[in-house]
């Protein structure tokens, strides 16, 4: 069975919140396409194929959202995981460009083959909360051609970000006057009280 791999960096003090977040890279767009047989690397091909060919045919021409499910091309889908992936050769042209170029940590993982054929491929995950996607960085500038981006893991980031939050809150409430034993509507008030904002200051 071919062997394909992962590539994953590390961006340290992420957006200034003093903790690192990791980027898994996926490649898209190549010049040749992998060769490959997807029956070896992809657990029930051949029932996945299956499955495509009959929602193709049973298909509605005439409904806008036929074929728009990954349940309906599951095959396709599963190829998608596998070409996002890499060969030996790009993944370490990957991580030398990385190092090299922009100083970026990376690992180079084997991916753990055959995929399920329900595999998500990374770039159908949705951007927004801990999610979002990012280029790489001077792509023109890169080895590998074709397009390469990566999926951004900024949940580590964001949690730090809410404990920052909450540590200001909590010293602003402190700032106000809480103390222990407090009943509760004395903490509401100390809580209105610590959320006021201070009028600006006239020069």
């Amino acid at each position: 069975m071919i062997k394909l791999y992962e590539v994953n960096s590390t961006i340290p003090n992420y957006a200034n919140t003093g903790v690192s977040v990791s980027v898994s890279w996926i490649y898209e767009h190549r010049e040749q396409p992998l060769e490959i047989d997807y029956a070896e690397v992809i657990q029930d091909y051949e029932e996945a194929r299956a499955i495509t060919r009959a929602e193709k045919a049973l298909r509605d021409p005439d409904d806008p959202l036929a074929g728009s499910s990954m349940h309906d091309d599951p095959a396709g889908v599963a190829e998608i995981a596998i070409n996002e992936l890499f060969t030996l050769e790009e993944a370490q042209a990957l991580w030398q460009y990385l190092k090299e170029a922009h100083g970026l940590e990376s690992a180079i993982k084997e991916a753990n083959l055959p995929f399920p054929q329900e595999v998500m491929p990374s770039s159908f995950i949705p951007a927004g909360g801990d999610y979002d996607y990012i280029d790489l960085p001077e792509q023109e500038a890169s080895p590998l051609p074709g397009r390469v981006y990566g999926l951004l893991d900024r949940s580590p980031a964001l949690n730090r970000l809410e404990a920052m939050r909450t540590v200001a809150n909590i010293r602003k409430a402190l700032q106000a006057g809480m103390r222990p034993g407090m009943s509760g509507e004395e903490l509401l008030d100390i809580y209105l009280k610590s959320t006021e904002e201070k009028p600006e200051e006239e020069d």
